[in-house]
């Protein structure tokens, strides 16, 4: 089987797996995924939050707390079943141009992670749990003092940083539950300096390292579209737009019956530190939402939903 790290060999003599990725996501593929992804979904507003959704087998919405500033926030959850077969993968080709724009690697990105058809073959059902947060929160809370461009930009940061630890406590209590897959980068080792696997060594740290979705080559994107009528949401810097909320996507390889997952997952919920009933979530006026044509990138000429800010 070809590997990825083949396919990166193939192309780059030197075969630095994080410089060739940067280059070949930026000149490769755009133009075939573009006519083989451009079909024009049919965007609504507001996405995983729309009333025609499918909710999947649970949808949960509930507040969440910072325990530092005591601001209350809204997160919404979904959890869908899906039939192993069913999964929609990236080629590797598509993964290698999707990480074009990481800055770096670990050991659990794509070439040191295995391939999503791999993993516990005989298990049936990927268990796909979404995380989403509107940006709304993030103008709520944070000042706008700052140029549009620089305060979108510690928008995204704002709800990116709290999505993403989440979702991290949140996979860590479902540990038991199958076989996790998360999002983002491995973060067994406290330094991607420690890290022995990205250098072709042997992971120190096994029972902590947890692969991303996209990784093993699941295409979220296409999920994303499957379960809410639309891609999912990406910034473009010379846009002077905001996305309207940030999806976090994790999946459970697992045997367990619905309700067992569904059950593990609320208990890991509502356990969590942060959490807080959704009642006690602030009222909030919802800024207006204007389509936007996408300027570039795979999704070159589709749409997406964004927020206007105006910083004065």
């Amino acid at each position: 089987m070809v590997t990825y790290k083949d396919l990166l060999k193939a192309h780059f003599s030197d075969c630095d797996v994080g410089r060739a990725r940067r280059k070949f996501g930026e000149e490769h593929l755009t133009s075939r995924l573009t006519v083989d992804r451009s079909e024009v979904l049919e965007p609504k507003l507001r996405g995983p939050w729309r009333d025609d959704v499918d909710v999947g087998l649970a949808r949960w919405q509930f507040g969440y707390r910072t325990l530092s500033s005591g601001n209350t926030m809204e997160l919404l959850m979904h959890i869908h079943a899906v039939d192993r077969n069913d999964v929609p993968l990236l080629t590797e080709w598509e993964q290698v141009a999707f990480c074009g724009d990481c800055k770096g690697s670990s050991g659990a990105c794509p070439g040191f992670a295995p391939r999503f058809d791999t993993i516990k073959p005989k298990v049936r059902t990927l268990y796909v749990i979404t995380t989403s947060m509107d940006a709304v929160w993030a103008m709520q809370y944070m000042p706008l003092n700052s140029s549009k461009v620089g305060w979108m930009l510690r928008g995204l940061q704002f709800i990116d940083r709290i999505t993403v630890k989440y979702h991290d406590r949140l996979l860590e209590a479902l540990r038991q539950c199958g076989f996790i897959l998360g999002a983002g980068g491995c973060k067994a080792c406290t330094s991607k300096k420690n890290c022995t696997a990205v250098r072709g060594g042997k992971c120190q740290q096994p029972s902590k390292r947890i692969y991303s979705m996209e990784a093993v080559g699941v295409d979220c994107d296409a999920l994303h579209a499957a379960f809410y009528g639309e891609y999912l949401l990406w910034y473009y810097r010379r846009t002077n737009a905001m996305l309207t909320y940030m999806t976090r996507y994790a999946g459970i390889l697992s045997d367990a019956s619905p309700d067992a997952i569904v059950d593990a997952v609320h208990r890991a919920v509502i356990n969590d530190k942060s959490f807080v009933p959704f009642d006690m979530v602030p009222h909030i006026d919802m800024p207006t939402a204007r389509l936007m044509e996408i300027p570039s990138g795979i999704h070159k000429g589709c749409h997406q939903f964004v927020y206007d800010i105006d910083v004065s």
